[in-house]
């Protein structure tokens, strides 16, 4: 009897010991945002094929993806756009009076990014041939080295009409930390180059409807 009260006792502790563990290594606060953007942004599906974030491998991905979960996601993550509940129907869409300029406005300054959104990509150097001939890559540490001087593969890439459009921006080009990124991520924790390949998405809002255009922005 005694034995099994001290295994019990012992569980206790360790139980306990485990969850202060977890509760030490980063704040509650800054792995639910993680989360909240994860859920959001990253493995949200914009097809029917159920592809996500990591599964873009077409330029055509890319503007869909713009479309379906990344605007939509900024704007409180509505199928029908922004609308006051005084409809009718399910949801109470039908009808319904659309959210002003004014109200997007006022809706975008509890989560502000009118200077933009940028998604920055750092790509590793292939080092030694590896299995069956295939290419290894180096590991982009957090060594500073790689902080300062953006290391890895700065080769300009592309494929097919976008062939080396891809551009390297360096640190100072994009007026970054000098010291780095730290990733907030639980699983990463690890500090990252300001540097790298980087794609702009850069808000305005309008009082009239503007239908979508594609092309170079040139154009």
């Amino acid at each position: 009897m005694d034995q099994t009260w001290l295994q019990t006792v012992m569980y206790i502790i360790f139980l306990l010991t485990f969850q202060l563990l977890t509760q030490t290594m980063r704040r509650p606060q800054e792995f639910y945002l993680d989360k909240y953007i994860q859920d959001t942004f990253i493995i949200n599906t914009f097809d029917g094929n159920h592809n996500d974030f990591p599964a873009i491998r077409r330029i055509a991905d890319i503007w869909e993806w713009t479309n379906t979960v990344l605007t939509a996601g900024l704007f409180s993550n509505a199928d029908a756009g922004e609308w006051w509940p005084d409809g009718d129907g399910s949801f109470h869409l039908d009808d319904a009076t659309p959210y002003s300029t004014q109200d997007i406005v006022n809706e975008m300054n509890v989560f502000d990014f009118r200077r933009g959104v940028i998604f920055r990509q750092v790509r590793a150097e292939t080092t030694r041939t590896c299995f069956h001939g295939h290419k290894c890559f180096s590991d982009l540490g957090n060594d500073g080295v790689m902080i300062q001087s953006g290391a890895g593969n700065t080769t300009s890439f592309g494929h097919g009409a976008a062939a080396g459009k891809f551009k390297f921006w360096s640190v100072e080009s994009l007026g970054g930390n000098p010291a780095g990124s730290m990733s907030a991520n639980p699983l990463s924790l690890r500090t990252w180059s300001s540097s790298g390949f980087i794609a702009i998405y850069m808000p305005f809002f309008s009082e009239t409807y503007l239908p979508d255009e594609r092309g170079a922005y040139t154009t």
